[in-house]
């Protein structure tokens, strides 16, 4: 993300934007494949799968995707979305002039409506978040330029600055595992980064593995000791591969392939598989869902959205996840209910 681009959220890239676009210059819109290079096979390294499936896993085969009655109290996109224990977290992210925002709502997932509000220390869109000791906080993100900001969420909604990471990060994720946050990929308003940082408490963050592909605009999710990072953006080209990090060893790798490229997408673990939903490729909104079959080390089919979006917030939970806003391909205030088939 660079400043120039921060300031001019309709931007695009010269060349395609990848997966949460409009996370793509940290803050535009559009992705596909350009052309480019693309990572030797030295460094994309083998493509056999070695994350095992989870128990039962299998069953799940499909999700079902219907547009809730109720939407959030505004249109955002690029928001950090994150699960409370009365409902649901939704901070920053742009309203649909395409502005930073510095909303923070909690919402319950019965009724939609807010049960308390506050806002953010520092607007921020592209930005991830985390609940770590069953607190939520918003990680990084861009502005008018790329933060390295870490903002504790308080349970009446108003955050506060607690910690820095080592340097400016936009376009990131991150996941938590145990007692761990894991902050993986993202730009620094010049490259696109590859360190792997862990923290226990926000404040204090250690190298743990370096990707051997730095994206950004990707997804995340954990299945046990491993991380799955799908997609993104690297030098410009939306990519299909998947990146596992191995927490056991700090070994990073290429385990597999999605059947198309894609990035700006939203990762959830529901019923112990991974699913991939919406996000850009080709230059395109996608509806799809996608599977992660760790056995074949590869994605399918796994059902369609009511309408193609991107840079949208997901929450899971149990069997049921919550697609919230995104890019439609203007911000919305839409909510989908996911739930196993």
């Amino acid at each position: 993300m660079s400043a120039s681009s921060c300031c001019n959220p309709h931007g695009r890239h010269t060349v395609l934007l990848a997966g949460v676009l409009v996370l793509a210059t940290a803050c535009s819109g559009g992705s596909g494949r350009a052309t480019g290079s693309r990572p030797s096979a030295d460094t994309r390294g083998s493509s056999s799968p070695s994350a095992a499936s989870p128990s039962g896993a299998q069953a799940a085969q499909r999700l079902r995707a219907v547009v809730a009655s109720w939407r959030l109290p505004a249109a955002r996109s690029r928001e950090v979305a994150v699960p409370a224990p009365d409902g649901l977290v939704v901070a920053g992210g742009l309203s649909a002039a395409h502005v930073s925002t510095s909303t923070v709502w909690r919402l319950s997932t019965a009724t939609g409506h807010v049960v308390a509000a506050g806002s953010l220390a520092e607007p921020v869109h592209d930005a991830t978040g985390v609940v770590l000791h069953q607190t939520p906080l918003v990680v990084a993100g861009g502005n008018t330029t790329t933060v390295d900001v870490v903002q504790r969420v308080a349970r009446e909604g108003s955050a506060h600055v607690i910690g820095h990471l080592p340097q400016p990060r936009s376009d990131l994720v991150a996941t938590t595992v145990g007692d761990s946050a894991y902050v993986l990929a993202g730009f620094d308003g010049t490259t696109s980064l590859s360190a792997v940082l862990r923290t226990k408490d926000g404040r204090r963050f250690t190298r743990v593995a370096r990707l051997p592909i730095p994206v950004r605009y990707p997804a995340v999710a954990a299945l046990g000791e491993r991380l799955l990072l799908f997609g993104g953006e690297h030098d410009g080209v939306v990519i299909d591969d998947v990146q596992q990090v191995d927490l056991a060893t700090g070994r990073s790798r290429v385990i597999g392939h999605l059947p198309r490229p894609l990035a700006h997408e939203s990762a959830g673990v529901l019923s112990g598989v991974v699913w991939l939903v919406g996000g850009r490729s080709g230059g395109r909104l996608q509806e799809r869902i996608w599977r992660w079959d760790p056995a074949r080390g590869r994605g399918v089919a796994g059902g369609r959205l009511p309408y193609a979006v991107a840079d949208a917030g997901l929450v899971a939970a149990g069997s049921t996840a919550y697609l919230l806003g995104g890019e439609t391909p203007e911000p919305t205030a839409r909510v989908t209910v996911l739930r196993v088939r």
